[in-house]
C-alpha cells in the first residue's frame, strides 16, 4: 500500500466516523408534546388532529406498557420524539380530562 493510499484510507475513515457520530447525536432528540383529538388508533398507527386541523401520525409501539389506551374521539396529549429514520414515536399518551384547560 502506498503512502497516498494510506492517507486516503485514514481520511475516509475519519469522514465516516464524523458522519456516524452526527447521526447518533441527531437521533437523540428531546421529547416533545402535542395535544389533539384521536382520529385513528391501533397497534400500528396513532393519528391525532391538532387545533390547526392538521393530522399528525405517530408510531405507538411503546404505548402497550401504559394503563390508558387512547380511543378515537379522545382529547389527548402525546409525548413523542423523532426516531432514527424520521418516524415520530409516541412514548406516552395522556387523556385530557373534560374541564381541563
Amino acid at each position: 500500500m502506498t503512502p497516498t493510499m494510506k492517507t486516503l484510507m485514514c481520511t475516509l475513515a475519519a469522514i465516516v466516523s464524523v458522519i456516524l457520530s452526527s447521526a447518533v447525536l441527531a437521533g437523540s432528540a428531546k421529547e416533545q408534546q402535542v395535544s389533539g383529538t384521536v382520529v385513528e388508533c391501533d397497534e400500528i398507527v396513532l393519528v391525532i388532529e391538532d387545533s390547526k386541523k392538521e393530522r399528525l401520525t405517530f408510531n405507538p409501539k411503546f404505548l402497550g406498557n401504559q394503563r390508558y389506551q387512547p380511543k378515537v374521539g379522545d382529547k389527548v396529549t402525546v409525548h413523542w420524539e423523532v426516531g432514527r429514520h424520521g418516524a415520530w414515536w409516541a412514548n406516552k399518551v395522556d387523556k385530557i380530562e373534560k374541564g381541563s384547560n
